[in-house]
């Protein structure tokens, strides 16, 4: 595969990632990653409990989930903007790009 055609795959939302961060849980702020406003392609949930964020849907609105009891090692596909440290219960957040 060219770098071309892996840089093309990497912009498309089911591509491979290109990058990762630590996610610190925070009621009142979006994800960052160098002191940018991000949306991650998914979160990588290190250790179990419940994830409570903001995601953007399909029609493009932003919506406010919980999910409840995520095993640990799991990844959620969503496209998150936010993960809230209310009602977060698990640990070793990553978010996805």
């Amino acid at each position: 595969m060219s770098a071309e055609q892996f840089q093309k795959l990497m912009s498309q939302p089911y591509g491979p990632g290109h990058s990762a961060f630590a996610i610190t849980p925070n009621d009142a702020n979006q994800l960052q990653q160098n002191s940018r406003d991000v949306v991650v392609r998914a979160i990588y949930v290190g250790s179990l409990g419940d994830v409570t964020g903001k995601i953007i849907t399909e029609s493009g609105a932003e919506a406010t989930v919980t999910f409840k009891n995520v095993p640990a090692g799991s990844t959620l596909h969503f496209a998150f903007v936010e993960v809230h440290v209310t009602l977060t219960t698990a640990s070793d957040i990553i978010g996805l790009l």
